[in-house]
């Protein structure tokens, strides 16, 4: 088991920082905006925290600035802080679970939920103009 919290948290201060202006931005994920990326960010955390949990949802989490609430600076740290907690559970990382409709064991959605924490939030560190560094043991 590893802790998901300092991952999370690093991503809840960039997309804290993100400003109105950043949102049509484009990011290094070619096909999205800054607030298409974080469309997808609030999405992921939804479902990897459903994943821990083990009653998963349906889907995937694609990224639509349309789709994107408005308190996104508040509820997407929010979302991020249930998923680190939520992963700290024993079971979380025990049996099989589903995300982004694939069945995988407990132990490698975590690692698929700090993947996507962490290179998700190099992203839109370096769409933002923002530093973004994590524990060097996550990555």
């Amino acid at each position: 088991m590893f802790d998901l919290t300092p991952a999370a948290g690093r991503l809840a201060d960039v997309v804290r920082a993100v400003g109105d202006d950043d949102l049509d931005a484009p990011t290094p994920c070619p096909d999205y905006t800054v607030g298409d990326l974080l469309d997808h960010v609030h999405g992921l955390a939804v479902a990897f925290t459903m994943a821990a949990r083990k009653t998963p949802l349906e889907g995937t989490a694609s990224g639509d600035a349309s789709r994107l609430p408005d308190d996104f600076r508040e509820s997407i740290p929010a979302r991020l802080d249930e998923l680190a907690r939520a992963w700290r559970a024993h079971e979380a990382w025990e049996g099989m679970t589903r995300a982004g409709g694939v069945d995988l064991p407990g132990e490698v959605a975590a690692a698929v939920a700090l993947d996507e924490i962490v290179l998700h939030g190099w992203d839109l560190a370096k769409a933002t103009g923002q530093p973004f560094e994590v524990e060097e043991g996550l990555l």
